[in-house]
């Protein structure tokens, strides 16, 4: 048992490693990356910033969309803290019902 979580603790550190390795944007010849203000979020304040972010899928009508069943979106799930967004996922304490669908 023990030998099997070392594995997978090992896969999860080799896996992100590789995840963030992918993530940097690309050196193109000839180009240089330009920040877009409006479009770039440092999430160094103490809150999301909402006019950036659509935190509230409940309260923006016009997507129609808080997530696939048994996922749900909700406000609670989005946080920052050290300049990064996080957003918590997991099972509901109690299935929800929301528009005709259920999430748990």
């Amino acid at each position: 048992m023990i030998f099997s979580l070392l594995k997978k603790a090992i896969l999860i550190a080799i896996f992100s490693c590789f995840i963030h390795a992918k993530a940097q944007p690309p050196d193109v010849e000839g180009k240089t990356w330009k920040k877009v203000t409006a479009l770039s979020d440092e999430f160094n304040g103490n809150k999301i910033n909402e006019n950036k972010w659509n935190i509230d899928p409940d309260g923006h009508y016009e997507l129609n969309w808080l997530g696939r069943p048994p996922a749900l979106f909700q406000k609670e799930s989005f946080g920052i803290g050290d300049g990064y967004l996080s957003i918590e996922v997991g099972e509901l304490p109690k299935p929800v019902e929301v528009r005709n669908a259920t999430y748990k």
